[in-house]
């Protein structure tokens, strides 16, 4: 496996004060690559000569990188034991096939370069000069910390790493010096450090990395083994439900849909039709993971909204929401364009403080422990941390690395709401009345979408029962028990309801643009689907030619559902935002 090998030697008469600070920086900036595999690191913490030369033969083939910190000077190193002619060492690395950058981080190394270059390693980093000991140690974490943690080049790294040594190098004080003939002061803040290369070898000064281990995708791991533990949590609460027969589409298909469509697009295996795909790392499975995160606290956040509307309309409820207005205006008038970079956990937990302090009963039976019991997790707080840190800011990291840990907490979370498995979304579209001369009372027949998971696509089916429900609404139901239920619309929609199209389109309200009155939705199958709401008027001529153009103009009855969540739970109306 490829090898860093790092020398470090000091002196019991004269020792560097920074010299240990070094070695800990050094190898903790690579240890998280050399635990991932990328390579092995050999660090001789009080470098002897016989060592040296040993470690040298071991690792002849695998090594890649050498770096030696210590006192120095133009034709030694000084080793624990004594000095170390540089003739010598260069023999030893020339020998070396797979070297590419050996590092002489001590004073005046520039006398050694030309014979290091003469041995065949394609390029080295000396100095030209005594150095101080605390410019030096500076100069290593630095190049190490741009060439292990950023991934940079070499020539990046030597240019960053000589920048933060020149900052260290103008400070006045009493220092020491990496040279073999010792001295009490520097006083120069001259660049001191040089990147000298063969001609042959030039392209390696952008191109070169520190090695890398081939990623094998585990994507989706965590996200299974989450569906496997709650399949197991809840077992006896299931059934396949027809065709469903594995754990993960039987768990899929009692997800609310909202929360299973984006966790069934990071599973769907690619395939060669062309289309985008979101089981291996990219940018785009980064995002989706991170929707997949919001939607789950964005379901949880309209469903207590839905519940707060429907309390307040009942006119026997007398408690009052003005905690609530200031961050519920907020998310209602939040700008459509940034609200990917903001978070609705904030509501969430202002909502169920509101719920607990009211002694307000959750339509979600279980919301109430689940959020006591994440609260007291420092493992799960740990996940919300870091998934909310990944929505606000904009990550700069290795993909691979970053969708695998952002997928664990993902996993994390999915597991802890794994209880939403008892709720089920179904899209109500259209009504008709049953009420024949021999019928005593009328029957009402339903045209209805069940959103869940399936293999072939939404489809319109009808019901029949004795009781009505409302028209064009997304109805959340707990799945034992048809009585229990509560409507989500205005915040969830199904678009297609409302223009007599087939099938279901579900919709996630996003926000209110108080100035131009528009309301948007995003498409919860396709999260980059903006859908925008604006009251257009209708000429006389379009009337006359689309007909019935007036029934796909939805916007009135989503605007006059929103003004009375708005008088009801606001106490004002949607255009006094």
């Amino acid at each position: 496996m490829p090898t860093i090998f790092l020398a470090f030697a000091n002196s019991d008469k004269n020792p560097l004060l920074t010299l240990r600070k070094e070695d800990r920086q050094v190898n903790h900036l690579l240890n998280d690559r050399k635990l991932r595999g990328d390579f092995i690191v050999h660090n001789n913490q009080f470098a002897t000569s016989e060592q040296i030369i040993n470690d040298l033969r071991q690792f002849k083939e695998e090594l890649v990188t050498f770096l030696f910190s210590g006192h120095a000077g133009r034709d030694s190193l000084l080793l624990e034991d004594g000095t170390a002619e540089a003739e010598g060492i260069a023999a030893l690395l020339g020998r070396c096939p797979n070297l590419k950058l050996v590092i002489l981080n001590g004073c005046s190394t520039y006398g050694q370069v030309t014979t290091l270059l003469e041995k065949g390693i394609p390029i080295v980093i000396a100095t030209s000069a005594p150095v101080d000991d605390e410019r030096a140690t500076q100069f290593s974490i630095t190049f190490f910390e741009e060439l292990a943690v950023q991934n940079n080049s070499i020539k990046d790294a030597f240019n960053a790493a000589l920048a933060a040594a020149q900052v260290k190098g103008r400070i006045n004080r009493e220092i020491k010096r990496r040279d073999v003939i010792l001295r009490s002061k520097l006083t120069t803040n001259k660049a001191l450090w040089g990147l000298y290369y063969q001609e042959t070898h030039t392209d390696l000064l952008d191109s070169w990395r520190l090695p890398k281990k081939p990623f094998v995708s585990k994507a989706n791991e965590y996200i299974q083994a989450a569906i496997e533990g709650i399949y197991e949590n809840y077992e006896q609460d299931l059934n396949s439900q027809g065709e469903a027969t594995r754990k993960q589409d039987i768990i899929l298909k009692r997800l609310p849909y909202s929360i299973s469509e984006p966790i069934r697009k990071l599973l769907a295996p690619s395939d060669q039709s062309g289309q985008l795909f979101y089981d291996q790392p990219s940018s785009d499975r980064f995002r989706m993971l991170l929707y997949a995160y919001r939607s789950i606290i964005a379901f949880l956040v309209y469903v207590l909204v839905a519940q707060l509307w429907e309390r307040k309309r009942n006119p026997t409820n007398t408690f009052s929401t003005s905690s609530l207005i200031t961050f519920l205006k907020d998310w209602l008038s939040q700008d459509y364009n940034t609200q990917t970079k903001s978070s609705l956990l904030p509501l969430l937990k202002q909502l169920i403080d509101f719920f607990e302090s009211n002694q307000l009963p959750f339509f979600l039976e279980e919301l109430g422990d689940a959020m006591n019991k994440l609260s007291q997790s420092a493992e799960i707080k740990e996940s919300f941390d870091f998934l909310e840190e990944r929505i606000t800011k904009n990550p700069q990291a290795n993909l691979d690395d970053l969708c695998d840990v952002t997928e664990q907490h993902l996993a994390v979370i999915l597991y802890q709401f794994g209880f939403l498995i008892h709720y089920g979304l179904t899209s109500i579209k259209g009504i008709n009345v049953l009420f024949y001369q021999h019928n005593v009372k009328p029957n009402f027949k339903h045209k209805i979408v069940k959103l869940q998971q399936a293999l072939t696509s939404l489809e319109d089916r009808t019901t029949i029962e004795e009781n009505h429900h409302k028209t064009a609404t997304i109805l959340l139901q707990r799945l034992d028990s048809k009585s229990k239920y509560l409507y989500l619309s205005p915040f969830f929609i199904d678009e297609n309801a409302y223009t007599n199209t087939p099938k279901a389109k579900l919709c996630a309200f996003i926000s209110y643009d108080t100035g131009t009155k528009r309301f948007y939705f995003r498409h919860v199958s396709k999260p980059d689907d903006l859908i925008t709401l604006e009251n257009k008027p209708i000429s006389p001529l379009a009337r006359i030619k689309k007909g019935k153009i007036e029934e796909d103009n939805y916007y009135p009855l989503i605007n006059g559902q929103f003004s009375a969540f708005c008088q009801a739970v606001l106490g004002e109306t949607l255009d006094e935002l």
